[in-house]
């Protein structure tokens, strides 16, 4: 199973450079998304969903998704 997927750049402005900041889902220890409303946090976790659902097949990989507000992550269902 692909547990490592790219979530966002990372910013290294001591290089002038921006590099793909990857995220190991199963050892990475965990990930917060947190914000107000309308910051992207439906919009992150979407793209998470979809980067590890092109990775992997669909007998290896369930994910469980709790939408409490906008109903946003329904497109996942």
């Amino acid at each position: 199973m692909g547990t490592t997927v790219t979530i966002g750049l990372r910013d290294e402005p001591q290089r002038q450079a921006q590099v793909a900041h990857q995220l190991d889902v199963v050892t990475g220890g965990g990930l917060l998304i947190a914000g107000s409303t309308g910051t992207g946090k439906t919009t992150a976790l979407r793209s998470l969903a979809y980067a590890l659902a092109e990775q992997n097949p669909p007998d290896e990989l369930q994910l469980y998704c709790l939408d409490f507000g906008s109903r946003g992550l329904a497109a996942l269902w």
